[in-house]
């Protein structure tokens, strides 16, 4: 692979269940985030055990409920923590919208809330979510700081029609967190 992180969203399962066993074999140290878009709806019979092959998840509630064939967040909460054990998976994160995000880690379950904006379209906020995970991923931060980063992209995104036009700028990021850049680093 050549890169600390790679960011696996495709629709083909059998692709996906192949990309997630190449880290082993050819870079250990190369880390995966699979988000659940195509993975909860395609209904394979081993989404479950692929979507743990990642190092981390990144959807929204829906998605992991349809994916655990959960009915509440606490009990999709637990099932992840039990699956965990064994398996390379070490964060599942979680959007939930106006209520924030969850990242479920094998020892811990950080509820992160949301920033109050004023939404207009909710086009591409899952995406921008998504990116914030990877960006926090990729620069090593903790998971409270990378789920807060994650909760601006996907709130700031909100703003404006459409999932192009509503994409924050470092700037508007940087007030929002209030910490003069240092989530974002240089």
């Amino acid at each position: 692979f050549g890169h600390d992180l790679v960011v696996l969203d495709v629709t083909d399962h059998a692709l996906r269940r192949w990309v997630t066993d190449l880290p082993a074999h050819v870079d250990p140290r190369t880390r995966l985030l699979g988000t659940l878009t195509h993975v909860a709806s395609a209904g394979e019979p081993d989404a479950v055990e692929v979507t743990f092959r990642h190092d981390a998840v990144v959807g929204n509630q829906g998605e992991t409920l349809r994916l655990l064939g959960e009915t509440d967040l606490d009990a999709a909460t637990r099932t992840v923590q039990r699956l965990m054990r064994g398996s390379n998976l070490r964060a599942f994160a979680i959007s939930r919208g106006p209520d924030g995000c969850r990242i479920v880690t094998r020892g811990e379950t950080i509820d992160v809330p949301a920033f109050a904006v004023e939404a207009v379209d909710v086009t591409g906020a899952g995406d921008a979510f998504a990116a914030g995970i990877a960006h926090g991923m990729a620069r090593r931060l903790d998971w409270t700081a990378t789920a807060r980063l994650a909760n601006a992209l996907g709130a700031l995104s909100t703003r404006a029609l459409g999932a192009q036009a509503s994409l924050p700028t470092r700037d508007e990021v940087t007030a929002l967190l209030g910490d003069g850049g240092e989530t974002l680093g240089t």
